[in-house]
């Protein structure tokens, strides 16, 4: 199968290749369909999350609540460090 890209994007393909970030073109060209894939499953959530808020389904963030967990979360990484 062939498939037909702009020269910016084989020229991009072909040094992702040659420095060793993908072993092969196939190898490269899957992981951005994955990604492709992974984005479009993203938007969907997103758009579902916003139909969420529309009808009024959202809650306030809880910044208090939100530092209280890092905070407690940093002192347990402290007490395991030491």
């Amino acid at each position: 199968m062939s498939t037909e890209i702009t020269p910016e994007n084989e020229s991009f393909l072909h040094q992702a290749v040659s420095t060793g970030m993908f072993h092969d073109r196939g190898e490269a060209i899957n992981t951005a369909i994955d990604l492709l894939k992974r984005r479009s499953q993203l938007i969907g959530e997103v758009n579902a999350g916003m139909e969420q808020l529309e009808q009024g389904m959202g809650k306030p963030l809880d910044v208090a609540g939100i530092m209280n967990a890092i905070d407690a979360r940093l002192a347990a990484a402290e007490q395991v460090d030491n």
